[in-house]
């Protein structure tokens, strides 16, 4: 639960900093949220017990909320509906795997906004352009990942090609967020991202 509602919070603030609805009053809570799950999330899941892990991810999680109602997810959200509606994957376990093949997607463009993330994320990134530095905060999504013992594909819901059309339809109607996402997501885009997860 601590993996899967606190990844929640972190698409949460990623996707409301790099939306096209993004705003000062959005991107100042989105990095905040960012900078306090980054650095608790991993105590939280391994020590629930941990109170000032537990507070930073209470703050990142409203922060995060409160950026939603100013902003909007992307394609996270977009791709990750599917897979909650069909398939029954937890939201915040769908939002997560999609996450860093998302935003590697996304880094495309948006190099800047990536550097912002890298840095509020505590990723040692100040001396890189910033294409290397949104390289490192995709690779630090899959750690993450990792460490919360967040799979990386879908197998395990036994999806396979079968379903990916199913898929891409149901992503692609979500129309509103993704018309927020920063770079422009066709069908292919959407089908090229779930196919690296089946």
């Amino acid at each position: 639960i601590t993996a899967s509602t606190g990844m929640d919070a972190l698409c949460h603030a990623i996707e409301c900093y790099t939306s096209k609805k993004g705003n000062p009053f959005s991107e100042l809570l989105a990095l905040k949220a960012i900078t306090l799950i980054s650095r608790s999330i991993r105590t939280a899941f391994s020590n629930g017990a941990d109170l000032d892990a537990r507070h930073d991810m209470l703050l990142g999680a409203m922060y995060g909320g409160m950026c939603i109602a100013t902003s909007s997810t992307t394609a996270v959200h977009a791709l990750s509906y599917p897979l909650g509606g069909k398939y029954r994957i937890a939201h915040g376990i769908s939002n997560a795997i999609l996450l860093p093949f998302v935003m590697r997607f996304n880094t495309v463009g948006s190099e800047g906004k990536f550097r912002d993330i890298a840095l509020a994320m505590g990723l040692d990134v100040a001396s890189l352009p910033a294409a290397e530095a949104a390289s490192a905060v995709v690779a630090a999504l899959f750690a993450l990942n990792r460490d919360l013992q967040i799979p990386g594909d879908l197998k395990r819901w036994n999806i396979t090609g079968v379903d990916l059309e199913t898929l891409v339809d149901g992503a692609a109607k979500v129309t509103r967020l993704l018309d927020n996402n920063p770079r422009p997501m066709d069908r292919a885009a959407i089908r090229a991202i779930y196919e690296q997860l089946i």
